[in-house]
């Protein structure tokens, strides 16, 4: 876990603000940004603050359905092609 030098009230007040942004860049669709004030957000102290930057990271995060139906799509295209333009 990270450590700080700041007490108990201005972390939790650091990482309120830090959200914040996240939270912000969010709204402007600067998705990269969110990553990374989420990634930074993973290691505070307080429960609530990590709880929230993972839910706000998860709407940004890869669709895992969304990734096997274009693997599908992928595999299914190089099927056909083989099949018309290169073979038996």
């Amino acid at each position: 876990m990270a450590t700080t030098s700041l007490p108990m009230s201005e972390a939790s007040a650091s990482d309120a603000s830090t959200l914040a942004e996240a939270e912000a860049a969010f709204v402007r669709g600067d998705f990269r940004e969110v990553r990374r004030l989420t990634a930074v957000l993973s290691g505070a102290l307080d429960h609530d603050v990590r709880k929230q930057a993972a839910a706000l990271r998860s709407k940004v995060s890869v669709d895992p359905i969304a990734v096997a139906v274009w693997v599908v799509s992928a595999c299914f295209l190089v099927a056909v092609a083989v099949r018309y333009l290169g073979g038996s």
